[in-house]
């Protein structure tokens, strides 16, 4: 940590006199060029060399690039923060350079992720690790809280962005530290009591008082009085049924089984069309409006009153697809009520919270563009406030990531910024990092049955981003001091 943050430092004090990509040059000395490493001028203007083939000081960035973002991709968090200083200082990319580059970065990763956890179900329950349908409550109002983060980043000034960084960052470390905590705690209990199930039942003590004796275990059965029978983990594993007590009519019991059914399905198509349709709605959206860059395909100014009315049209399309969740999500919800759904340890989506957990995702949306860390690495404690454990919060996190990323990496793409061969080198890079290094993560969860590695994962990936990310904007203000005071243009 403390040598990354010292080529942070060194990057920018060292750097900050010389030309960068998109400067303009003067070839004086055939046998010397003025750009920067790993730039040629051409045309009177500095631009970066080709990824293919990499060099010797790329293939080390390429390297750490894989166990950066395979740690952050098993986390659910996209590790853009971590990846971005890479990109600055192995790949000497420029700020703005380096942003376009990491969506690809991200989308891969996340999609080596989905590949690892899309047939992973939870242990106590069998239900499928994403969480689908609370991924289609919290997606709409991601993405519209993100453009507004937008925004926000590009009007405010930085030191608004630093001390905002700060406090939030701080306020995870201290959330995530305790959550890890607790996990840790519970997960050492659990595998005392699996390692009490192993054992023989015992005979009580020669007492005339039996009962005095009896251990009262939650979850134990007490058929057998005296004995210290203690169950099995898989004999705790909960019944994917309707709950004994309750004797639900035959026609809830047949409008529940498709319920069941769907959610027991690792790939319910449903969700995923719902999925695809919101974003296709976001990219018509961004098409129609078009950017400062790329046209819009019906011919609207940059930054004309018909730009914005277009720009905040997702609001309307995010409130259509959240509502349409909702009632989607409360009637299944009731329906369980009625038939007497057996809920036990599942996550419930309990409709009385769904807005608070649309607003959250649009506040988390809003403050991941605007403090430059995505959504993922706020969205999964979030979740795991909400009650989901960690291995679910990572794997519907970077689900809904993959939709975030794919949207700002086809804009990017769009303005030709992104050659095809750097998309897809570092595509296969982060898709890589998170195949190898997050089923090695995984491996280990399994092994010692214990989720909180991930939550430390996380953890650990805060406290980076709460050194680094702070460290590189004093550097930045320092180099251009006014900048941390000047407030931006919502129009470039």
């Amino acid at each position: 940590m403390k040598v990354l943050l010292f080529l942070v430092l060194s990057h920018f004090l060292f750097s900050s006199y010389s030309l960068g990509t998109g400067d303009s040059c003067t070839i004086t000395d055939p046998a010397s060029d003025p750009c920067p490493a790993l730039h040629s001028c051409i045309d009177g203007f500095c631009k970066h060399k080709d990824i293919w083939p990499p060099t010797k000081q790329e293939l080390i960035g390429s390297i750490l690039m894989v166990i950066v973002g395979g740690i952050a991709n098993s986390t659910g968090a996209g590790g853009s923060f971590l990846l971005i200083p890479i990109l600055m200082l192995l790949f000497n990319y420029s700020t703005n350079g380096a942003i376009r580059v990491v969506y690809s970065l991200i989308f891969g990763g996340m999609i080596g992720a989905y590949l690892g956890n899309v047939r992973q179900r939870e242990k106590n329950t069998g239900l499928p690790l994403i969480q689908y349908d609370l991924g289609l409550v919290c997606l709409p109002m991601l993405l519209f809280g993100a453009s507004i983060g937008v925004l926000m980043n590009e009007f405010l000034p930085s030191i608004t962005t630093l001390v905002a960084l700060v406090i939030i960052l701080l306020k995870t470390v201290v959330s995530m530290f305790r959550k890890v905590k607790m996990a840790w705690h519970e997960e050492r209990d659990e595998r005392n009591m699996r390692l009490l199930s192993i054992q023989p039942e015992m005979d009580p003590p020669n007492d005339e008082n039996k009962d005095s004796y009896t251990m009262v275990v939650p979850g134990m059965s007490n058929s057998d009085e005296g004995t210290y029978a203690i169950p099995s983990f898989k004999q705790r594993v909960i019944d994917l049924t309707v709950e004994s007590q309750v004797d639900p009519s035959p026609d809830f019991k047949s409008s529940l089984k498709p319920i069941i059914d769907k959610e027991r399905r690792l790939f319910p198509w449903e969700r995923y069309f719902e999925y695809l349709l919101l974003l296709g709605a976001m990219i018509t959206i961004s098409l129609i409006r078009g950017t400062d860059q790329v046209k819009s395909i019906i011919g609207l100014e940059y930054c004309s009153t018909q730009y914005w009315l277009a720009y905040f049209a997702i609001a309307p399309v995010a409130l259509i697809f959240s509502f349409r969740a909702y009632w989607v999500c409360k009637a299944e919800y009731e329906l369980k009520l009625k038939a007497g759904y057996n809920f036990n340890d599942r996550f419930r989506l309990v409709p009385e919270k769904i807005p608070s957990f649309m607003f959250i995702s649009f506040v988390n949306g809003v403050l991941g563009s605007f403090i430059g860390i995505g959504g993922g690495l706020l969205l999964v404690p979030a979740m795991i406030g909400w009650g989901l454990n960690s291995l679910s919060a990572a794997a519907t996190s970077g689900f809904l990531i993959i939709f975030t990323s794919f949207l700002s990496l086809y804009l990017v793409f769009l303005t030709g910024e992104v050659s095809n061969g750097e998309w897809v080198y570092f595509f296969i890079v982060a898709l890589l990092g998170s195949l190898v290094i997050g089923n090695g993560l995984r491996w280990l969860v399994e092994k010692y049955r214990r989720p909180s590695i991930l939550m430390i994962g996380m953890l650990m990936l805060v406290i980076a981003g709460l050194i680094i990310l702070p460290a590189y904007g004093v550097v930045k203000a320092i180099d251009d001091p006014d900048s941390l005071y000047t407030f931006g243009s919502f129009c470039r």
